[in-house]
């Protein structure tokens, strides 16, 4: 588990870039995690509290790095997907998850 934070630390710290004024923290295969993406999608999550009521510091950076992990697989399933020509049309996904 630890190379993987590692390795999106690293995704993460390497890349400054920014398209349209929205600052990337990494890029996967071609395509930018923004940093406003990735806040929202970090803030849905709810964190399980220590016993003060507030998270702990390492709960927010675990917390984070599973996130971020999350974002990466899903750009990684993207692409795969995209190369594969795989086409899923909108009523199949919601019919798989209803």
């Amino acid at each position: 588990m630890r190379p993987i934070w590692l390795l999106l630390a690293a995704l993460a710290a390497c890349h400054d870039g920014a398209a349209g004024g929205r600052p990337a923290i990494a890029t996967v295969a071609g395509m930018p995690i923004y940093e406003d993406e990735f806040v929202a999608r970090w803030q849905r999550v709810a964190l399980v509290p220590d016993d003060s009521g507030a998270p702990t510091g390492a709960a927010v950076q675990a917390h984070k790095g599973a996130v971020l992990r999350d974002m990466v697989t899903q750009r990684l399933l993207l692409r795969e997907a995209e190369r594969a020509q795989v086409n899923v049309m909108h009523e199949e996904v919601e019919a798989a998850l209803a």
